[in-house]
């Protein structure tokens, strides 16, 4: 148990740290401006195309942004990384947005969490939802 919990505080280390890497980059290539304006078709080729879960150099990628709304491709794993490896191409919403007025749909995907998996409700761009038989989670 303590050992779970050990891993847990490292993997959250782990995300944040890799959070703050990219929101430098981001920083750094685009100063106070925001990631560029990413279309419903270039979100859909992205989170149709096939990936390889053992070249995954970052978890967090930001696609671009629709809106208001930053659209992000998550990979998310958990102790059997990268064996069970999930991409979630999603909105991140700040406090003050709900996913409907991003124009998102909420739906519940299943993800790795220590050594199970949950389900757990993201915020999608509709035409993800739209394509779902297309959209590749996980390889």
């Amino acid at each position: 148990m303590v050992l779970d919990l050990g891993r847990k505080a490292i993997m959250k280390r782990a995300t944040s740290a890799i959070f703050l890497v990219v929101t430098a980059f981001f920083v750094s290539a685009f100063g106070d401006a925001s990631p560029p304006e990413i279309s419903d078709e270039e979100i859909l080729a992205y989170a149709t195309r096939p990936y390889n879960k053992y070249k995954i150099a970052q978890h967090r990628v930001v696609l671009g942004t629709r809106g208001r709304a930053i659209v992000l491709a998550e990979y998310i794993c958990s102790d059997l990384c990268p064996e069970y490896t999930v991409r979630v191409v999603r909105y991140e919403l700040s406090k003050d947005q709900s996913c409907l007025e991003v124009g998102g749909i909420e739906k519940e995907v299943r993800v790795p969490v220590a050594i199970a998996a949950m389900n757990k409700t993201f915020c999608f761009p509709k035409v993800l939802v739209d394509n779902w038989g297309s959209y590749t989670k996980t390889q």
